[in-house]
């Protein structure tokens, strides 16, 4: 029997009692019971049916499944079974590995018969898995995230690494190449010193001739402007 709230069971339930014809003759008469969804204070469904008793109240229909499908793990008597509160535990789902299949196990609805205790004492630790198996996910995805991220940085340093071998082979190389080019450099530069100080001479000749205040004036511009000739020198080449 479905409901719109997701409620199932393959079960039918009657009730039974005693009753005598005209002649006196007894017979017992059943008479079917009608399912009703209920919610209860946690905002979750269940079904109940209620089963003529004085109160008047409705029992779990599960209560009576597992009572029906559970004979020799429980109690057989059904008062004894309410009185003694046990209850029906509705499993997490039907998969033949996630149910304990034998005596305490029913097709119906996936429901076995547990006392109170033993009931809370289930949930409580299929919660406590759930629990367990959202951290595991969690800290899976935590430390795929974090070998992820180590990786990354590892070819990030491994890339600046070889950039900058590369860039010292390319220093290194053109090193090696500097003292090749420099004698070119010094002989072109010698050249230019000598030409300067031949130019200098030749003023100076000049210089010896003119008049005396010329001279003078020759002096203290030399003295303030002329900048002292720098030295060029040649690294040592490396042994081959």
């Amino acid at each position: 029997m479905l409901f719109e709230v997701g409620c199932y069971t393959d079960a039918e339930f009657y009730y039974s009692y005693d009753s005598y014809d005209l002649d006196g003759v007894p017979t017992v008469r059943e008479v079917p019971l009608t399912l009703r969804v209920h919610d209860n204070s946690y905002g979750a469904y269940t079904l109940r049916v209620k089963c003529h008793e004085e109160s008047g109240a409705a029992l779990y229909a599960r209560m009576i499944v597992a009572w029906a499908f559970n004979r020799g793990q429980g109690p057989d008597d059904f008062e004894a079974f309410k009185k003694q509160q046990w209850e029906g535990d509705h499993l997490i789902c039907s998969d033949a590995w996630d149910v304990p299949l034998g005596r305490a196990s029913v097709v119906c609805g996936w429901i076995k018969g547990v006392t109170k205790r033993r009931h809370i004492w289930e949930e409580w630790t299929r919660d406590a898995a759930e629990r367990l198996k959202a951290q595991s996910e969690e800290y899976a995805a935590c430390a795929s995230k974090a070998v992820k991220e180590r990786e990354l940085r590892r070819k990030e340093s491994d890339e600046a690494s070889r950039a900058h071998e590369k860039a010292k082979q390319r220093w290194e190389a053109a090193r090696e190449r500097t003292p090749r080019v420099l004698p070119h450099i010094l002989v072109q530069h010698r050249l230019e010193v000598q030409a300067s100080k031949q130019k200098a001479q030749e003023m100076e000749a000049r210089m010896a001739k003119a008049s005396p205040r010329l001279q003078a004036m020759w002096k203290q511009y030399v003295k303030k402007y002329k900048l002292p000739e720098p030295e060029l020198t040649v690294p040592e080449q490396k042994s081959r």
